[in-house]
């Protein structure tokens, strides 16, 4: 005991000199014992030998591995998704697609004007100060119970009378010790079946080295988590109440396989919620010395569509760059994929590039607020100003009137006193060049509010409704429902504000706007750039059965889980199993169903018909090799190979077929090669020096 204590004090040390030097070690040195809890830590509940069900990509067969494999395979840097629990997440049902107009709200501005770096340093300094937020431990559900102490704190000083009941602060249990928190704001008038926007990042940590050791987690991702509490205050300050309803999440066990969030995504399709979007904080503090400041957007396992709203967000609201970002494995390896995998539009940003993030000292004792100055709390900032960007204006109820500028219009009824905005024809998808008006959901003279349908945009694959992201009136429909081929840009609707006199609109003229005709013409030679394609691509849900879902008392793999399914065997346990620890396989179903000699046998293929029967030539049958035969066919082959070289074929793919190629060295006699015919190749070497002795 005393020797592996030793053992694995040694290896930590080396660990922190290594991080703190940028040493780079193979992960051989890691000992077996390197993730028991040495030092008999108290507070964890942690099962090591437990088996887990993971997944390392969206398009990978998912594999049993234990709690202490999975630790290993963090440590190596491969990101993965545990799936235990949510192995048929995202196939309930087919998950609605929104669209995204251009960012129009007018009181962003005024809101982010309240953002401070005072307050999350004060938070951060709090919550990166308990030992570890390992979900697997008690100081991990008495940060998440913090956290939900500190929002119930703002809600109470800071929200408004009116917004006060209309804010709920929950914590959300799992089946670990730290919970996750959500908070829900919505409008009195909100329905449980509206669209939800969810702003995320995940409150857990964990250090790589061993689960037992700290785990500050300042920037992984303590900075996340106080960037969105720090825009809830804010919108707090404001009085501000969504027209849809709003929520921020604040996920556990991220750093275990995404478990918070996957069961909260699970839960809410389960209740068959629809969301707008989902935009996840990971990581927001980190400026590398000597690196231009600036926003990562990532494209791994995130939606098209979603990220483009969220770079023009960006380029709004927010003061610095932006730059593309991907993660090096085959998927992004945080809580916005958990959305993507259940067929939900999510987007994701990064503090920076891979290349210039924080790796040296996440998932160490290293992570905290101190370590260096590139830990920037005015970079985190504007990431919280993307975290309020996204909101449509306030709903009615709770905000104020502008009375001087419709005080202004009244008095002056000219154009130029008048607030109308062109409607555009919007592009749906990136390669949408034109679509047809379905239906028009607002009159001429109609008021509306933020988040109306104002109409139904058809194209060649759907019909999608068009939301109003500002309060106004319908000035003039310019382009009547049921037009086709509408080119992407032209101008379908004039909208107007109230108090506007709409009495003598004009529809505008096809050439008023040569620069937007050019734009376009432009546009339909060389296409404009789009993010990278979609990694992830939701298979369709699998065809209903009437039977019950199969139950067993061990783990199903998902091939078994299938099976039995597509042949309603409701009752597994009838058959045995043969797996480790009296797991069923694949083989025992296949057994049980007469499609295979045994669990271990062969799958009995349909024979082929009876003319594809006779045409296949009958084989050879071949007698073992004796030894002087065996050498003989090796020396013949090396021979042959030696040939071959002087003059290689040129190099071109087939199929191989292992058929054929043993087939080459199974004769029990086999024949001397035949050199090649041309005159111009020089003849072999004479072999017999070589040869003699061997034959």
């Amino acid at each position: 005991m005393l020797l592996s204590i030793l053992a694995a004090s040694l290896f930590c040390a080396l660990e922190l000199v290594s991080s703190q030097f940028n040493v780079k070690r193979p992960f051989q040195m890691n000992p077996p014992n390197q993730f028991d809890n040495q030092f008999d830590e108290p507070g964890f509940d942690l099962d090591l030998d437990d088996l887990r069900l993971v997944q390392f990509s969206l398009e990978e067969e998912p594999v049993w591995i234990t709690e202490r494999d999975k630790l290993m395979t963090k440590t190596m840097g491969k990101g993965y998704l545990d799936i235990t629990a949510t192995q048929s997440l995202g196939k309930l049902f087919t998950k609605r697609r929104f669209a995204y107009p251009n960012p129009n709200s007018t009181i962003v501005s005024g809101i982010i004007g309240n953002l401070t770096t005072a307050e999350p340093r004060k938070n951060l300094d709090i919550f990166s100060s308990f030992r570890t937020r390992y979900c697997h431990s008690d100081s991990g559900r008495a940060s998440s119970e913090w956290l939900l102490h500190r929002i119930r704190n703002y809600t109470t000083e800071l929200a408004s009378e009116k917004q006060k009941p209309l804010i709920s602060v929950e914590l959300f249990e799992h089946t670990w010790k730290q919970p996750s928190v959500i908070i829900r704001m919505a409008s009195k008038d909100s329905q449980d079946s509206d669209p939800i926007t969810v702003i995320g990042a995940h409150s857990d940590s964990v250090n790589i080295i061993n689960p037992y050791l700290p785990a500050p987690g300042a920037d992984d991702d303590g900075s996340g988590t106080v960037t969105i509490l720090e825009a809830y205050r804010v919108l707090l300050l404001a009085g501000y109440i969504p027209t849809s309803p709003l929520e921020f999440h604040f996920y556990a066990a991220e750093e275990c396989g995404l478990l918070g969030s996957q069961a909260i995504v699970a839960a809410y399709e389960a209740a068959a919620k629809e969301i707008k979007g989902m935009i996840q904080f990971d990581m927001t503090a980190w400026v590398k010395a000597g690196s231009r400041e600036e926003m990562a957007v990532i494209t791994s396992s995130s939606d098209v569509e979603l990220t483009k709203f969220e770079i023009k967000l960006i380029e709004r609201y927010v003061d610095i760059p932006w730059v593309w970002a991907k993660y090096p494995g085959k998927i992004g390896p945080t809580d916005h994929l958990s959305w993507t995998r259940a067929g939900y539009q999510s987007c994701h940003v990064l503090e920076s590039t891979l290349p210039n993030a924080n790796a040296r000292n996440i998932h160490t004792t290293n992570d905290t607020i101190d370590i260096s100055h590139e830990f920037s709390f005015d970079h985190m900032l504007q990431y919280s100003k993307l975290a309020v960007a996204p909101f449509p204006k306030p709903c009615r109820c709770c905000r104020g009137r502008r009375r001087v500028p419709l005080l202004r219009r009244l008095l002056h009824q000219s154009h130029a006193r008048r607030a109308i905005t062109h409607l555009e024809m919007p592009a749906m998808s990136p390669t949408m060049t034109e679509g047809g008006i379905a239906a028009w959901k607002k009159k001429n003279g109609e008021s509306f509010t933020a988040g109306d349908v104002l109409l139904e945009i058809e194209t060649d694959k759907a019909t999608i409704d068009v939301e109003a992201q500002d309060d106004g009136v319908m000035g003039m429909i310019v382009v009547p429902e049921g037009s086709k081929n509408i080119v992407v840009g032209k101008v379908i609707a004039l909208l107007a504000e109230e108090g506007d006199d709409i009495s003598n609109l004009q529809p505008p003229q096809e050439d008023a706007s040569p620069r937007r005709k050019q734009q376009a013409e432009a546009a339909a030679e060389s296409p404009a750039p789009s993010p990278p394609a979609q990694e992830f691509k939701p298979s369709p849900p699998p065809p209903a059965h009437s039977s019950t879902p199969p139950t067993h008392s061990r783990p199903l793999f998902p091939s078994v889980h299938r099976l039995l399914l597509e042949h309603d065997i409701s009752t597994p346990s009838q058959i045995k199993g043969t797996g480790v620890r009296g797991m069923l396989t694949k083989g025992d179903v296949l057994a049980f169903l007469g499609k295979a000699s045994g669990p271990m046998g062969t799958y009995k293929e349909t024979p082929p018909p009876m003319a594809q029967a006779q045409a296949q030539p009958k084989k050879e049958e071949y007698k073992p090799l004796d030894g002087p035969s065996l050498r003989q066919l090796i020396v013949s082959t090396m021979l042959q190979n030696s040939i071959k070289a002087r003059n290689p074929p040129s190099n071109s793919l087939a199929q191989a077929s292992f058929d054929s190629i043993l087939a080459d060295y199974l004769p029990s006699t086999p024949t001397a090669p035949t050199p090649p015919k041309s005159s111009s190749t020089p003849p072999p070497p004479k072999t017999t020096n070589w040869l003699d002795g061997l034959i």
